[in-house]
């Protein structure tokens, strides 16, 4: 049987789609100390959904990564679990919160005043865990 543990490191904005609404993250953690990275699109709707499905993502990536056959009948079993689960799925819902809102704010403004500026800062959005 293996154990893997998972610990989040950094979320980060990779695009925005302002049109579609869809943006591109990178998700950068840790499986048995193996940095690894999983590019995921969302399109937003429930924050909370959203985090649940990119922890499940997590979850199923890493439990179908190098299936052992071999003698013991438990060699196909992959335990996974995250280091802290709750806190990283809060911290993970607040900075998909905080990017709705950039978002939303990013959409109301109807002036060129820094338009770039604004689009480039939310692009370049990141957190760390």
């Amino acid at each position: 049987m293996k154990k893997v543990e998972l610990e989040l490191k950094e979320v980060e904005v990779l695009s925005v789609d302002k049109i579609t609404k869809q943006v591109n993250l990178a998700i950068k953690y840790f499986s048995n100390s193996e940095y690894k990275t999983l590019n995921y699109a969302i399109k937003f709707g429930d924050v909370e959904e959203i985090s649940e499905e990119i922890m499940k993502t997590i979850r199923t990536r890493e439990k179908t990564v190098d299936i052992g056959f071999g003698d013991d009948i438990l060699s196909g079993f992959t335990i996974v679990s995250f280091k802290d689960e709750d806190r990283s799925q809060e911290k993970l819902m607040q900075f998909l919160n905080k990017f709705k809102e950039k978002l939303r704010g990013f959409e109301r403004n109807k002036s060129a005043d820094n338009y770039l500026d604004k689009f480039h800062e939310m692009k370049n959005q990141k957190m760390s865990f």
